[in-house]
């Protein structure tokens, strides 16, 4: 027995030092700062994807005590589980049934607040507002903005649109003057990251001009074309933060369709032979809108398909929905004033840099913020805990000088 648990103890040490040594050896690109940081961050994405695939192979449920450890675990990372500030005030209340976390700055000031709903990333599925809390301190207290932040319903549980309909819900009794706070109507912003990107959005072109100004950080707007180059690009160089199949999965999540589907999506053969030759896949060619000074790849968006008639089917009646896919919207014209991030490493680049070109073309003052060495999610990790990013810290700065700015024509 003692012989047993000698070899078994020795076995576990042996795999955990060459998992280790994995890590550590494992390159990444070399513009990357806080590399080591980064390496565990994108070790624990690794393992975490491992345990959705055997979650979803077993068809074990999604439920809240899975979303419960991952959020945990996530605030852990990002310092949200100790955030505190004596200058910003947080109170959670109810917005047309929506649960809410306000971020309201306590310094003093009469009347309203310009005023940003901030809707949390995750891929529909996983963290909560409690993950958000540390960033969304720190953004009231530099911008002096009050936050509101929805507890939206998480897929796969609930899928689209009912997500989308707890955000556009709040915002439509924010804009009312509904919500109970003080809210200046004249100010009322939206941003998001990654799926909240996603949701923000599709917000602003609801609401259009009613809306001050949108933020998109790292946002997921199609699924369209899942061969444009960031996907290309990033197929497996952080592939536990950002890779297509992480990405195509959330989407599957979130539209309720099956994740057996995922092979289809990778190979691109969702979309039928019509949708590929019409307007929309102009909206997703980088020739047309991804700015060649950028320099950001070599590769162009592939003129070559496969087709797969059961996806096709699948997702015939939602591709070009632009409530689910904001980037697929015909009419650009007349929505809010938008300050959009994209990171080099992060398969949904290419669709947040072609979606402020479009802005753009459509006479929307944009301001596109491309961080060439960062990676989707950067802006997480600006806050004091374990794995404080330096490109975290400086992209938040940056994103608070220019709210700043346009709220009250100074950045600091």
């Amino acid at each position: 027995m003692v012989r047993y648990s000698v070899l078994v103890c020795s076995l576990l040490v042996v795999g955990v030092t060459y998992r280790v040594h994995l890590i550590i050896s494992r390159p990444l690109p070399p513009d990357i700062k806080d590399q080591t940081k980064v390496k565990i961050l994108d070790e624990i994405g690794r393992v975490s994807n491992h345990m959705l695939d055997l979650l979803l192979y077993f068809g074990i449920p999604i439920g809240a005590p899975v979303q419960f450890l991952v959020d945990s675990a996530f605030r852990c990372m990002v310092g949200s589980m100790t955030s505190h500030s004596d200058s910003v005030q947080i109170f959670d209340q109810t917005i047309q049934g929506v649960n809410v976390r306000v971020f309201k700055p306590s310094r003093a000031q009469r009347g309203t607040y310009p005023t940003l709903m901030y809707i949390h990333g995750g891929g529909w599925s996983w963290l909560t507002v409690n993950s958000y809390t540390a960033l969304l301190t720190q953004l009231a207290n530099k911008t002096g903005a009050l936050i509101i932040a929805p507890e939206y319903r998480k897929a796969p549980r609930y899928h689209f649109p009912d997500p989308y309909r707890d955000c556009e819900n709040v915002m439509y009794q924010i804009l009312l003057g509904k919500s109970g706070l003080p809210v200046d109507k004249y100010h009322v912003m939206v941003g998001g990251d990654g799926s909240g990107g996603n949701m923000a959005a599709a917000v602003a072109q609801k609401f259009r001009k009613k809306i001050f100004m949108q933020v998109l950080i790292n946002p997921a707007l199609q699924l369209l074309d899942l061969h444009i180059p960031s996907y290309k690009d990033n197929y497996d160089v952080i592939s536990g933060i950002t890779s297509p199949r992480r990405q195509i999965q959330k989407w599957l999540l979130y539209t309720g369709i099956s994740t057996n589907l995922t092979p289809n999506l990778l190979q691109n053969s969702h979309v039928s032979p019509e949708v590929r030759h019409s307007k929309y896949s102009n909206y997703v060619n980088t020739t047309l809108y991804l700015p060649y000074s950028l320099n950001i790849t070599k590769r162009k968006t592939s003129a070559e398909h496969t087709y797969e008639f059961d996806s096709i089917e699948t997702f015939k009646y939602i591709l070009t929905n632009t409530t689910l896919s904001p980037m697929m919207q015909n009419k650009l014209n007349g929505i809010c004033s938008a300050y959009v991030i994209a990171s080099q490493y992060d398969v949904l680049r290419d669709e947040g840099i072609m979606y402020a070109a479009r802005l753009l073309e459509s006479e929307v003052k944009v301001k596109l913020r491309y961080y060439p060495s960062t990676f989707h999610g950067f802006l997480l990790f600006s806050t004091k805990g374990p794995f404080q990013l330096e490109a975290g810290v400086q992209g938040l700065e940056d994103l608070s000088d220019f709210i700043r700015f346009q709220l009250r024509g100074y950045t600091s």
